[in-house]
């Protein structure tokens, strides 16, 4: 080792170097707050490339699960995106009414399992004010209410065209009707859509309760409306159905019975005659079961059906209700204007019946009277527009 004189040119140098040496020391956090800044302009180029710019509210997206807690989950959605579904938004659950008392209890496990794939609802994609890209706000419940909404309407159309029924169990009354639930959504069956207790008595909410409350009954769908989160059904048409579907097994074995035995006398009770008596310009007489705002219900003398009296078919004239014009019990005739094939849908008009508009509100007696002519004359003009008509 060699001396450093002081004062000497080695010294000098030693003491810049000491010097350049103690000026690199914080070398190293201007490193770092470069690599800041890198980074931060490396995620402000991410956030205004794609990820969260491409995600909109209200769009369906699949999302994995990266972790999951009491209080909502993490979700990796695509383009690396992670967003999270608070608990509110957590998978809907089908559940009874003994099932709800416990919804209130504090969840101590995870809402969503780690790992899991699913679709997920956005409902919001917040700002990046700091260039940092936030992840949405995601919701797993939407997702399920609107499968389950697509169902409940799937099974409303089948209701309606093919006269199946519901088996429901019923939970409960209030003033209103009966209260239960489809698939998890609320299901409300008004007081007028139950069969009467007797000669003009109606049910009280207490009865419905005793009757009805824990009983499994058979419905029919009348409408589902998500926007009014309503599903509204009818045991008097549920009646209706069955009714409809022992008539349509009767008349085909009564086809079968006059086929092979050739016998008038069963055919006539409305067996295999019922095409002959139903058919499109036909006459028919029958009594008034049921007036709705829509219309009127008509049983068809000599069946075990009822035609629907639309309020557009009531008269030529412009009528705003059905009310005041016929009632529960009374004889009308009508003219058969359309039936699908399983004679489950027959439509009934009184409106081709009038020779002059508003007949049937002045005198219904004389469009009675006239009847037989003018269903000859409708009669022909369906045969001058359908060369097939007979």
């Amino acid at each position: 080792m060699y001396a450093i004189i002081p004062g000497s040119r080695s010294a000098m140098h030693s003491s810049q170097r000491t010097m350049h040496a103690a000026a690199r020391v914080p070398c190293w956090t201007s490193v770092i707050l470069r690599h800041r800044v890198v980074v931060a302009a490396r995620l402000r180029k991410q956030a205004q490339a794609v990820p969260c710019a491409a995600l909109e509210a209200g769009a369906q997206v699949v999302g994995t699960v990266l972790w999951a807690g009491p209080k909502g989950a993490k979700v990796l959605l695509p383009n690396d995106v992670v967003g999270f579904m608070p608990l509110r938004e957590a998978p809907f659950t089908i559940r009874d009414a003994s099932e709800d008392r416990l919804a209130s209890e504090v969840r101590e496990t995870p809402c969503l399992p780690k790992g899991l794939v699913r679709p997920f609802r956005i409902l919001n994609v917040p700002a990046n004010p700091g260039g940092t890209p936030l992840g949405p706000l995601l919701s797993a419940r939407l997702c399920d209410l609107d499968v389950l909404w697509q169902r409940a309407s799937q099974l409303c159309d089948v209701s309606i065209q093919h006269k199946e029924n519901l088996m429901v169990t019923i939970e409960g009354a209030n003033n209103g009707g009966l209260l239960s639930r489809l698939n998890g959504l609320s299901l409300f069956v008004p007081v007028s859509q139950l069969e009467k207790k007797g000669h003009n008595e109606w049910w009280t909410e207490k009865d419905m309760a005793a009757q009805f409350a824990g009983r499994e009954v058979g419905l029919a769908v009348l409408e589902v409306a998500r926007a009014s989160r309503k599903i509204v059904c009818s045991v008097v048409k549920a009646r209706e159905n069955d009714d409809l579907r022992h008539l349509a097994v009767t008349v085909e074995a009564r086809s079968r019975q006059a086929c092979n035995a050739c016998c008038a006398a069963s055919a006539f009770w409305i067996g295999a005659d019922v095409r002959m008596l139903l058919q499109v310009g036909t006459l028919v007489s029958g009594t008034v079961r049921r007036i709705e705002p829509f219309g009127v219900f008509v049983g068809i003398n000599g069946t075990r059906v009822s035609g629907l009296l639309h309020i557009s078919n009531v008269s030529r004239q412009h009528i705003e209700t059905v009310q005041g014009i016929f009632e529960v019990g009374e004889e009308v005739r009508c003219l058969v204007m359309g039936l699908d094939p399983g004679y489950t849908n027959i439509s009934l008009s009184i409106a081709e019946l009038e020779r002059e508009e508003g007949d049937v509100l002045i005198n219904k007696q004389r469009v009675w009277e006239h009847a037989e002519e003018q269903a000859a004359l409708f009669r022909t003009w369906v045969k001058n527009q359908d060369p097939f008509y007979n």
